[in-house]
């Protein structure tokens, strides 16, 4: 079992220094590092998969976004089967797909591995919201709050439920609780963007990288007309990271000085 395992290990280090780069000078080195650190790369191309289904998507059957969303979650599911977050990822995919019959089986999949996954809870919420089953859905949407209070959604569809079910103390309670719980400020949309770029880069998708890079440059652009309440990356730095993914050297960026491996 153990050599399985670490067969499993090193097939997987393997595919992503393929989708990483093809032209680092010590492989051998870098394999090492990177088995030490399964959680961090399974978790890439989970980020990368949560922005396209979230940030970049416009929730249709054949959204090019959530394909490709879908397509991460599947590589990590074929090696991590045991995974919770990646079934509850593909259970939200296929919900905004409206294939809400395997969003539910992938919901289930997520909670069967792990009761305490806010994201499969949430999404079991929205789907029970939609068939009209209140009841459930206030159970799921209040055990996911306990969870992650910072999910904007769930917010939302946990105030709305409260409203339709007459519970105006509960509602109003958590309205008042929002303004400290909101993250749509611009400046935190533009870090987000900024990384969602690095991500892309790093798992090989150059091309969306750079186009969301584009994407904060007309913010940053913009900035003037829009009010902000904390800093901004500024234009040189927005400049570099987007070199340093031109030229492929995303790992010159402080910003990923944690995650840096050795290629000397």
């Amino acid at each position: 079992m153990a050599e399985e395992q670490r067969k499993l290990e090193i097939d997987w280090a393997k595919k992503v220094i393929l989708e990483l780069d093809s032209n680092i000078k010590k492989p051998d080195k870098l394999f090492e590092y990177m088995i030490r650190n399964l959680d961090f790369f399974i978790k890439v191309h989970l980020d990368a998969a949560d922005a396209l289904i979230t940030r970049y998507s416009i929730n249709t059957n054949d959204d090019p976004a959530i394909l490709l969303g879908l397509s991460y979650i599947v590589d990590v599911l074929a090696d991590w089967p045991e995974n919770d977050m990646a079934w509850a990822m593909q259970g939200e995919a296929f919900a905004r797909m409206g294939r809400e019959d395997d969003s539910i089986n992938s919901l289930a999949r997520a909670l069967n591995l792990n009761i305490n996954n806010a994201k499969a809870l949430a999404w079991s919420g929205q789907i029970n919201y939609k068939y009209e089953d209140y009841d459930s859905a206030l159970q799921y949407c209040k055990a996911a709050f306990d969870l992650d209070p910072h999910d904007t959604g769930n917010q939302l569809l946990l105030i709305g439920i409260y409203k339709l079910k007459k519970m105006e103390r509960e509602a109003n309670d958590l309205m008042r609780k929002r303004p400290f719980l909101d993250t749509s400020l611009v400046e935190v949309r533009i870090f987000i963007k900024m990384e969602d770029a690095l991500r892309f880069a790093l798992i090989g998708q150059k091309r969306a990288a750079l186009k969301i890079i584009e994407g904060v440059e007309l913010l940053v652009s913009n900035i003037g007309k829009i009010k902000t309440q904390g800093p901004i990356p500024s234009k040189s730095m927005i400049a570099k990271t987007k070199q340093n993914i031109e030229n492929e050297s995303i790992w010159d960026n402080p910003a990923w000085d944690k995650f840096r491996f050795s290629k000397t």
